[in-house]
């Protein structure tokens, strides 16, 4: 396992602390270190995008575009639904946290902490507006309408 998180933990923090000053792990985001001191962290993030996720927000549904598309949108954004809204900027990538309602009928389990939007709920997702428009939209907008007439 080349990325692992930390927690709140006193020993596990001190350890941390302890590997990071004798430059056996190096942090590429908050509470996330790698033992990987060669690659670029923009590699590593991609290479463990979903355990990273899965570390930064457990409990969370992957959905809106990220969901719908299977795929992080042109920007790097990777959009999750979870208890409270937040950013996390990571090398590569921002997980976009957007608060709302946890995991549903339907929605499929993923790597043990994380779940998948159900079709209905990734469709429903994504018909809804976007407000901000100095980010990428969180839904796919018109894609779905074409998308849907393609499919039987």
């Amino acid at each position: 396992m080349s990325v692992f998180g930390t927690t709140s933990d006193q020993d596990n923090f001190k350890q941390t602390s302890r590997l990071s000053r004798a430059g056996t792990i190096r942090k590429i985001g908050p509470k996330l270190y790698t033992r990987n001191l060669q690659e670029p962290p923009e590699a590593i993030v991609l290479r463990n995008l979903w355990r990273i996720v899965a570390l930064i927000a457990p409990g969370a549904i992957v959905s809106y575009r990220t969901a719908f598309e299977n795929r992080s949108a042109p920007d790097g954004s990777i959009l999750v639904t979870g208890d409270y809204q937040r950013n996390v900027a990571l090398p590569g990538i921002t997980i976009r946290q957007i608060a709302g309602v946890g995991p549903q009928s339907g929605d499929i389990p993923y790597m043990g902490e994380l779940h998948l939007a159900s079709r209905p709920r990734c469709f429903l997702e994504n018909l809804l507006p976007t407000r901000k428009r100095d980010m990428i939209p969180k839904s796919v907008g018109r894609k779905i309408r074409r998308f849907q007439l393609k499919t039987p």
